[in-house]
């Protein structure tokens, strides 16, 4: 896996892949900084909740790694986790997705 990630230009890490809600996800990227960077997006979607944010970059000039706000008071369910990065023209250059599962308390 570390050598994976040493290959992409864009590595998401979620914390914790499992959890019991309400759940707060940590999120860090991993971004090879290069010139054509221009945009930051991530987005965590499930069926009953979604979350989408994002941030200007700086090309070369941006950090090489990102600790975004945690998702916080996420509830039960399965996810899909992504963050992706743009160009100037509004360009997809790479994406990284990732899966987690947040169980839910059911009715007590």
């Amino acid at each position: 896996m570390k050598l994976l990630a040493f290959l992409l230009t864009i590595f998401l890490t979620i914390s914790p892949s499992m959890s019991f809600e309400p759940s707060t996800i940590s999120v860090k990227v991993r971004l090879v900084p290069k010139e054509e960077n221009r945009l930051l997006v991530w987005s965590l979607i499930g069926r009953e909740f979604g979350t989408s944010s994002q941030r200007d970059l700086e090309g070369k000039g941006s950090p090489a790694i990102f600790f975004l706000p945690p998702w916080k008071g996420v509830p039960g369910g399965d996810y899909t986790a992504t963050v992706s990065v743009y160009n100037s023209a509004g360009k997809l250059l790479e994406s990284d997705i990732k899966s987690l599962h947040v169980e839910g308390r059911g009715q007590e």
